[in-house]
C-alpha cells in the first residue's frame, strides 16, 4: 500500500468534519489516493493543519464542539463537559459567526445551556472556559435583573440568550479551547 492511500484511509474518517468546514478552504484539501488492490480511486476531503478532536467533537476555528442532547441543569453541564474532556467547559461564543455555526451545525431544535455565568452576588458575566470577549447577544430586556439567574441559555430558533435559574433543564454544548 503506497503512502497516499494510507493517508486517504486515515482521513477518509474525517471526511465529515472537513465538509462540516468548508467554508474555510484553508483547513481542507482535495485527495486522490489509488486502491492499489481494487484499481479504484479513493477521492474526498481531507483536513490539514488542524485540531485534532476527540471522535464524536467537531472541529471549528481551531476549538472542539461536542452537542450533548440530553437535559440537565446548568452545574450538572459544566460538569458534564469536563468528564467528557478534562480540558472542556460549556462552550463560549465569541462572535457572531461562532453563534451561526453552533446553530448550523451543533443545534437540534432544542434550546441549550452555554457558558456565560454569574457568580452569586456579582453583577457581571464570565465565560466559564475563560474567554475574554465581549460578544453578546441577549434577547429584549435580558440579561434579567434577578439574583438567582445565573446561567445562560441560547435559544434554537434565533440564538439570542435568555437568563435562566440554576434549576432549568436544557442540552448543552461542550467546547475545548486549542
Amino acid at each position: 500500500m503506497n503512502a497516499s492511500h494510507r493517508d486517504a484511509q486515515r482521513y477518509s474518517g474525517q471526511r465529515e468534519a472537513c465538509t462540516a468546514t468548508v467554508w474555510q478552504p484553508a483547513g481542507c484539501a482535495l485527495y486522490q489516493a489509488a486502491n492499489t488492490s481494487g484499481g479504484q480511486t479513493l477521492t474526498g476531503l481531507m483536513m490539514l493543519g488542524r485540531t485534532k478532536c476527540p471522535p464524536t467533537w467537531i472541529d471549528w476555528r481551531r476549538s472542539c464542539y461536542h452537542y450533548v442532547n440530553k437535559d440537565v441543569n446548568p452545574m450538572d453541564a459544566e460538569a458534564a463537559c469536563r468528564g467528557h474532556n478534562p480540558r472542556a467547559h460549556l462552550t463560549s461564543v465569541a462572535s457572531r459567526e461562532d453563534l451561526d455555526f453552533l446553530l448550523e451545525h451543533l443545534i437540534n431544535g432544542r434550546d441549550v445551556v452555554i457558558g456565560l455565568v454569574r457568580s452569586p452576588g456579582a453583577t457581571g458575566w464570565h465565560w466559564t472556559d475563560g474567554e475574554t470577549s465581549a460578544y453578546r447577544n441577549y434577547a429584549d430586556k435580558e440579561p434579567k435583573d434577578d439574583v438567582n439567574r445565573l446561567y445562560t441559555h441560547m435559544k434554537h430558533d434565533d440564538g439570542e440568550w435568555v437568563t435562566k435559574k440554576s434549576d432549568n433543564k436544557a442540552h448543552y454544548v461542550c467546547k475545548i479551547l486549542q
